[in-house]
């Protein structure tokens, strides 16, 4: 007996502190929660249908403007790119690495052809300027053999000149300056009017 009295001691006890570290949690969200279909039905009423006030009585009734629209051929290709992402976070680490190399190489080819770009190799990238400094890198490099290896020191006679917009970001002058180890000398900016007197445009 007393085993039992002490064990339902216990028992109640953990319930008393579940309770109170539970305490900011809205009721909603305690216990086993929802099913999927409970779960999908209320998101359903939540965006389908709305509450209107008639005759001092509270009624619900489909909200017109929140009806599903036919999707065109690009918002069909946006839901399949989210739907494709979506799934590959649940691919394990091997499968996951065989798709994005499949995908990657796919990609790359169908851009060279798309441009015509013959033996091109395209390069994906997060940073907002660093396709601009690849594309620098690679007319210094057609342009300039040796600054592969020499660096600086081969442009050092004759420096290239970057002509930018003076409608750019700012900072992309010292940006492109940097990535390319070249000085601030070398950016020249461009008026995009001839307003103020200048002798060109861009």
């Amino acid at each position: 007996i007393l085993d039992k009295i002490s064990s339902d001691m216990e028992t109640e006890r953990k319930q008393r502190f579940k309770k109170m570290l539970q305490s900011h949690i809205p009721e909603e969200l305690q216990g086993g929660g929802k099913k999927e279909d409970e779960v999908m039905q209320l998101v359903n009423q939540l965006i389908f249908y709305e509450g209107v006030s008639n005759s001092g009585q509270e009624e619900v009734q489909i909200n017109d403007s929140a009806q599903l629209q036919e999707l065109d051929e690009t918002g069909k290709l946006t839901v399949t790119a989210h739907s494709l992402a979506a799934h590959f976070t649940t691919l394990e680490p091997f499968a996951l690495e065989q798709a994005a190399s499949k995908l990657e190489s796919d990609c790359k080819l169908w851009l060279s052809r798309l441009f015509r770009f013959k033996n091109s190799v395209p390069v994906y990238h997060d940073r907002r300027y660093e396709g601009l400094a690849r594309i620098g890198q690679l007319a210094l490099y057609t342009k300039f053999p040796k600054y592969a290896t020499e660096g600086f020191e081969a442009l050092y006679s004759r420096p290239p000149v970057i002509y930018i917009s003076a409608a750019a970001p700012p900072g992309l002058a010292q940006y492109m300056c940097h990535q390319l180890g070249l000085p601030l000398s070398c950016a020249c900016n461009v008026p995009c009017n001839t307003l103020f007197g200048a002798s060109s445009k861009m």
